[in-house]
């Protein structure tokens, strides 16, 4: 009886690990593919590009003409005596025509405020995909750092296995056991707290292309050589990419929207013309009435000085403003630059297989310990080094692609 029950639960326990483990379903792409992804899914996206919309819906509504106007008055509710069967009314048609170029200007300010809606929707593109790639590169670091964590944890909890019955039997000291033991604990936290930290980064991801919490996402890694390669091709004093950055071309277009605005409020100075054309039957001095009119505004005192002083001063605000911004971007732009040339010159100055030869170090000084041809403190100390060292590295490769990204940002790269 109590064997078919232990049988049971074994069943049950092996069954439950099998469908915990279907149900999380593991999505590897490389960074070229999530960003796809991440770009027909992405929320943001899709309200910006409605806003571009609208801006051509409204560029449809003001290239279209006013109205004209139709009234009709004077008709009685009786007819004259003398012809009973015709009734007395008055019927006009009114349009305004307007002058001094107002409507060419309106619609020239309309489509200025579509095309600053596409450079914004464009300037959004690519802060999401500086953002997007950094956190991409954030998670292939946290990929390759948490196997260097469980390789030493593995390793650490094993010789703590060995040692364990010697400690029992005093042939080890308890001392270097309790240490051992609380070294295994700081890897133990140390793991979980970047695990907690992954996690945190693949729900953003996910959330981003839209996909559930019960998938988990794998980015393949790419290597830093390439990042090198592309920087030595690089010259900020040949590069034309900045002047058409979309944030850059925006500012450019608000500038004319400010001297249109200019035009618009000069020749808003002008009166318009409205002109009538109206038939009267029966209520004048000819049985039918045809006749012609013209109704003007008078500039006395308004001559819309208040609005050009206005769109003036905003042609020099837009002025001062986009003269800051670039500064600043040539600034940020050659910050990166020579940051990341010292990036990659500390990366170009370490041996090649100095990841390789941290392990080494780790895994001979591991046997020495076992061995005990080393002592306590020394084999924390080269732990503590492998650890070190294998964080720096990676850290400095997260680094130099984070850097890489936001120089291409300053360019106005496109890759």
């Amino acid at each position: 009886m109590h064997i078919r029950y232990l049988f049971f639960c074994l069943f049950f326990l092996s069954f439950h690990f099998v469908f915990s483990q279907n149900e999380t379903q593991i999505i590897s792409l490389d960074k070229e593919a999530y960003e796809r992804l991440f770009l027909e899914k992405n929320l943001n996206l899709i309200a910006k590009h409605l806003r571009v919309s609208q801006e051509q819906a409204l560029l449809i509504q003001e290239k279209a003409w006013n109205n004209p106007t139709l009234s009709i008055s004077d008709a009685n509710l009786w007819t004259p005596s003398q012809e009973p069967s015709v009734q007395q009314f008055e019927i006009a048609l009114e349009t305004l025509i307007q002058t001094a170029g107002k409507r060419k200007h309106r619609i020239r300010m309309q489509e200025l405020s579509e095309e600053i809606a596409v450079k914004e929707y464009e300037t959004l593109l690519r802060q999401l995909k500086k953002e997007v790639r950094s956190k991409l590169a954030a998670l292939v670091y946290y990929q390759e750092i948490l196997p260097v964590y469980h390789h030493l944890y593995e390793n650490i909890t094993q010789m703590l296995a060995i040692h364990k019955k010697q400690t029992e039997q005093r042939h080890f000291p308890k001392e270097e056991y309790l240490r051992l033991q609380t070294l295994v604990l700081e890897l133990n936290k140390e793991i979980i707290d970047k695990e907690q930290e992954k996690q945190e980064l693949v729900s953003e991801l996910l959330q981003y292309i839209q996909m559930s919490p019960s998938h988990q996402l794998y980015i393949e890694p790419w290597i830093y050589t390439n990042v090198e390669k592309q920087f030595l091709d690089l010259d900020l004093k040949d590069l034309t990419h900045f002047e058409k950055r979309p944030d850059i071309e925006r500012l450019n277009l608000e500038k004319e929207y400010a001297e249109t605005a200019i035009k618009l409020s000069r020749s808003l100075a002008y009166p318009d013309l409205s002109i009538e054309a109206s038939y009267n039957r029966l209520d004048g001095m000819w049985k039918d009435y045809i006749g012609f009119g013209v109704e003007i505004e008078l500039p006395i005192f308004n001559r819309n000085k208040g609005n050009i002083r206005f769109a003036e001063e905003e042609i020099k605000i837009q002025e001062a403003n986009r003269y800051q911004y670039q500064m600043q971007m040539q600034h940020e732009m050659e910050k990166e630059y020579q940051r990341l040339k010292q990036l990659l010159q500390i990366r170009t100055d370490l041996d090649p297989d100095y990841q390789g030869g941290l392990k080494e170090m780790l895994d001979i000084y591991m046997a020495d310990y076992k061995n005990r041809n080393i002592n306590l403190l020394m084999f924390l100390d080269i732990q503590e080094a492998y650890l070190q060292g294998q964080e720096m590295l990676l850290e400095l490769e997260k680094e130099i692609i984070e850097t890489w990204e936001s120089l291409q940002y300053q360019i106005g790269l496109e890759n």
